[in-house]
């Protein structure tokens, strides 16, 4: 369901993803797997076609309408939230590739 409203309306849904990453560090593998292949999912649906970045300091001092601070709270939520998600990856990978590293030195050992 979440991820279902997050793609009928990334913007007024964008907090899902924040509750998506915390079923990444469950305990039971199945939902860790679950929930990866559905953030991926949301996050190729989601991800604008244009290249969007945090705004700066001086930006963020401007006065701005109310449609274009949504759009920057959108669009920094999301960054954030595939920043995690990127180190999330990355994290299982190194932990997964050590576990493979460790079976090799075993296999070798006897």
């Amino acid at each position: 369901q979440m991820c279902a409203a997050l793609m009928r309306d990334p913007e007024g849904n964008i907090t899902n993803l924040r509750q998506l990453m915390g079923f990444t560090r469950d305990a039971d593998q199945e939902v860790v797997k679950l929930a990866t292949l559905s953030l991926s999912a949301v996050f190729v649906d989601i991800i604008p076609g244009y290249r969007i970045r945090l705004p700066t300091e001086k930006e963020l001092q401007m006065k701005v309408s109310k449609q274009v601070a949504q759009q920057r709270k959108f669009e920094t939520t999301l960054l954030q939230e595939y920043q995690r998600f990127l180190q999330f990856l990355e994290a299982a990978g190194r932990k997964h590739e050590d576990q493979a590293l460790a079976l090799s030195a075993a296999g070798q050992a006897q």
